[in-house]
């Protein structure tokens, strides 16, 4: 097998399979990510590589050193011992720790082969990045179940990456509007300034679309008024001041934006949705990707910790995973040129503007 390479996120994967095959604990966490000392999940076995050729089963016991490693596609069986794998664990965390941008890490290169582990990382188009088999301690049941790992080594992960597929189109109602003018803004806040000049010209942005159809239709199964709520997320922010979401939804409960003369929006509902859309988008929901409101993952998040401590939100733990994500995460500007957004625009005699929304988590 070739030398493997990659980044705290990439690599940190690979750390959550090693360690979970040492101590076969997987803890949950409260709200604000501490480990739940009596709540935890037995692991039985971790299945790398799941459908594919490379595909291995780990065979775990709690009562045993041995590590059964199961090749599926020809029926042999090799067998480690875990002392193997906890006598490198704290140096290769520290390598992951200190080290910047893509990087090796020789301590792990014959972990790699022992494990015939060929990769250190999920495919990038799939939620689940580890398949554990779990004895659930409140159903007394065994499970086979998915987990999406985030590390919070180095820089903060996103929740949801920014593309064109989410832009959020915004019609630029009234005043004097020169969108030449608007356009050349290139200041360091040139988003925030080119948005501030609008309402300085006396524009108001009214929604107008989800660009990315299938993405509407996903946000439509978390609420009817989805998209309409995320628009008032991205209004918010794109005028300054506040990029946290639990704060920015808190103005929104106090504006209730949703709420007019033909129809009465419940303010409390912005929290409870918000939360709903975020727990979909960690559990399942991509942008371009149609979803019928399933959680793709199934088990839920593991997040390694800057300690290198893991800890995890189970669907039995979802309220405490609802809000973690709504109290540590922040919405963050893309790229405009890549991503194709804040420009002023005109169309069929009318003035349009672009915003996106990415959603990355915080410390």
């Amino acid at each position: 097998m070739s030398r493997l390479t990659g980044n705290k996120g990439e690599w940190s994967e690979f750390y959550v399979l090693l360690k979970l095959l040492v101590e076969q604990r997987l803890y949950a966490a409260d709200e604000d990510l501490n480990k739940i000392d009596n709540i935890f999940y037995i692991v039985l076995a971790i299945i790398a590589g799941k459908n594919s050729f490379e595909e291995r089963n780990y065979e775990l016991n709690e009562k045993s050193e041995d590590i059964k490693i199961f090749n599926p596609t020809d029926g042999t069986f090799k067998i480690i011992e875990k002392s193997v794998i906890r006598n490198k664990l704290k140096s290769i965390f520290k390598v992951i720790k200190d080290s910047d941008k893509t990087f090796e890490i020789k301590e792990a290169e014959e972990l790699k082969e022992q494990l015939e582990c060929s990769n250190i990382k999920s495919q990038s188009n799939k939620k689940t990045d580890i398949v554990l088999r779990i004895h659930d301690l409140p159903t007394g049941t065994q499970q086979e179940m998915g987990f999406s790992v985030k590390s919070l080594v180095g820089s903060d992960p996103t929740l949801l990456n920014a593309g064109k597929t989410t832009n959020f189109t915004f019609e630029i109602e009234g005043g004097n509007i020169n969108a030449d003018e608007i356009n050349a803004i290139e200041t360091r806040t040139k988003l925030l300034d080119r948005i501030q000049a609008i309402y300085t010209s006396g524009g108001k942005l009214k929604f107008s679309s989800v660009d990315n159809k299938v993405f509407e239709k996903n946000l439509q199964y978390v609420d009817t008024l989805m998209p309409e709520m995320v628009s008032e997320i991205l209004k918010i922010y794109y005028s300054g001041g506040h990029n946290k979401v639990s704060d920015i939804v808190n103005i929104l409960q106090e504006s209730n934006p949703l709420s007019n003369d033909v129809r009465s929006f419940n303010p409390e509902l912005y929290a409870h949705n918000v939360k709903d859309f975020m727990a979909a988008v960690a559990l399942g929901m991509m942008p371009s990707t149609p979803w019928d409101g399933k959680l793709e993952t199934l088990g839920g998040y593991i997040i390694v910790k800057e300690d290198g401590e893991i800890v995890c939100y189970h669907l039995f733990n979802m309220n405490q995973f609802r809000d973690y994500l709504f109290n540590n995460t922040r919405l963050e500007r893309g790229d405009t040129k890549r991503h194709q957004f804040c420009k002023v625009y005109h169309e069929n005699g009318k003035t349009y503007i672009k915003l996106n929304l990415q959603i990355r988590f915080m410390k």
